[in-house]
């Protein structure tokens, strides 16, 4: 790891982007499935960490929190925190409001590869969503943040 004043945000949404990138497959085994997307989770959800601790950002854990608190738009975001949290830490948190309740794996078995890996989250008002759609809308998420913190991605 390097000294602090060679690291930033836009370090943790590169390792973000490739952890994205990697959950579009292909995939011979769930297992690695399974694992690459606690790692997107905890990517995900602590990318608010490092924006917050850079200090070139201007940008705080409290005025992050809040903007997830306040826009119904990001929720995939707090779904992906419960989730990040629940994966690191072992345990569901009842007060919140995401889990896991089902998990399938479809192999071809010509080639080995999962064709697909459905996975259903619900939520404590008993709605259901697919974790990748959860997923996408909280990569894209960050895309609006960053954007409204004034916060610039290389090409933009």
């Amino acid at each position: 790891m390097l000294a602090r004043e060679f690291v930033n945000w836009r370090q943790h949404y590169d390792r973000m982007v490739r952890s994205y990138e990697r959950l579009k497959g292909p995939y011979q085994s769930s297992v690695v499935f399974d694992d690459d997307v606690a790692h997107f989770l905890m990517d995900c959800w602590h990318l608010k960490d490092w924006i917050a601790a850079d200090k070139t950002t201007r940008a705080t854990e409290e005025l992050l929190r809040a903007q997830l608190r306040q826009r119904p738009a990001l929720r995939a975001l707090q779904i992906v925190g419960d989730l990040a949290n629940a994966t690191k830490h072992c345990v569901r948190d009842c007060k919140k409001s995401a889990y896991v309740t089902s998990k399938s794996a479809t192999v071809d078995l010509g080639t080995k590869t999962l064709t697909a890996r459905p996975c259903v989250v619900t939520l404590t008002d008993g709605s259901n969503h697919d974790l990748m759609d959860v997923i996408r809308d909280a990569f894209q998420a960050w895309h609006v943040i960053i954007a409204e913190l004034g916060l610039r991605l290389s090409g933009e």
